[in-house]
């Protein structure tokens, strides 16, 4: 995506409106299913729920994760907007739906301390900001065996945004799109080199 931390995000709420006919129309999974069935698999072991946003071939699509490990529509995205728009388009839709559906679910999602959304290869957006969350990510150091599980688009992503600049700068990194298409030696020398060069300074900076 390439933008920078802290980027402003305009309300459009008018075009969130009429994306979410043109879903509804089509017979298609609503963002109001999607949001119920997000409450659903809720848990009270759960303390943060993060919105995956991916840039398809022909629209914008979502999907929740909750700690980082029960993934909701991972193979089946709901639909944001399609590609006429931007990203930037994408990104005021959903935080206008989210504001919306953390003042609904409040109660609901008391667990969750930390609400957040952004494009797996940009920036992290903030919901709801909760008072534990610095010292839990300050003191956070992944593991292979646990970037081993994300998919391989979110590993080059990862690989992508946290790699140390100094690695980054002596070698050409793959376009996130080419990690599905590497064989798992190769995908598990990248994530090697992550866990081994991780930028924590730039993963507990995300505001």
């Amino acid at each position: 995506m390439g933008f920078d931390l802290g980027h402003t995000i305009n309300s459009i709420s008018k075009l969130a409106l009429r994306t979410k006919r043109r879903i509804d129309k089509n017979g298609k999974t609503t963002i109001k299913d999607f949001f119920n069935e997000v409450i659903t698999k809720n848990d009270t072991k759960y303390s943060s729920l993060m919105f995956n946003l991916y840039e398809d071939e022909q629209y914008y699509s979502m999907e929740a994760v909750y700690d980082n490990t029960s993934i909701i529509r991972r193979n089946n995205p709901i639909e944001i907007c399609d590609k006429t728009n931007d990203y930037k388009t994408a990104l005021s839709i959903v935080k206008n739906e989210l504001s919306a559906f953390y003042r609904d679910n409040k109660e609901q999602l008391k667990n969750i301390s930390e609400l957040s959304y952004g494009f797996v290869d940009g920036d992290l957006y903030y919901i709801k900001k909760g008072t534990l969350k610095s010292e839990h990510k300050n003191n956070k150091k992944f593991t292979f065996e646990e970037i081993k599980k994300f998919d391989s688009i979110k590993i080059g992503a990862w690989v992508t945004v946290y790699l140390k600049k100094e690695i980054k700068d002596t070698m050409k990194i793959p376009f996130t799109a080419d990690f599905p298409k590497m064989s798992e030696e190769e995908l598990n020398k990248w994530i090697s080199l992550l866990v081994e060069n991780f930028d924590y300074d730039k993963y507990n900076s995300k505001e």
